[in-house]
């Protein structure tokens, strides 16, 4: 957890970690915006692992505590997957998807309120 008083507007964020070999591995970036209250907008990062063979998380960020629905579709666009339906609190939280489809592409949508958010998703076998 970590906590940031950032001005308003986007920022990036990165996550660096030294192994004990002295290898470097450095996540990111994961951008944030912030609007004139300071408050975090709504967020899907990408999918990850993506590719994937088996289970795809998926982090989702909310500004406050609101009803929210997961779900993954098709290119077809039928529902293959309710990843989740109902309220979450404000933060954030990984949902996780147990990818049980076929090999291909499919679409994760995150609906809050009025908004619609999208990430593309691929299963290999």
């Amino acid at each position: 957890s970590y906590l940031d008083r950032a001005p308003d507007g986007d920022h990036d964020y990165y996550l660096e970690l030294v192994q004990t070999s002295g290898e470097v591995l450095r996540y990111g970036p994961l951008n944030v915006s912030f609007d004139a209250a300071g408050s975090a907008a709504v967020r899907l990062t990408e999918a990850y692992p993506n590719p994937s063979s088996g289970a795809v998380n998926l982090e989702i960020e909310l500004p406050e505590t609101t009803d929210c629905e997961l779900a993954v579709y098709d290119l077809s666009g039928r529902r293959v997957a309710t990843v989740h339906n109902g309220q979450l609190s404000a933060g954030r939280h990984v949902l996780t998807w147990n990818g049980e489809a076929a090999a291909g592409i499919y679409i994760a949508h995150l609906r809050v309120a009025d908004q619609l958010l999208t990430r593309r998703l691929a299963l290999v076998r």
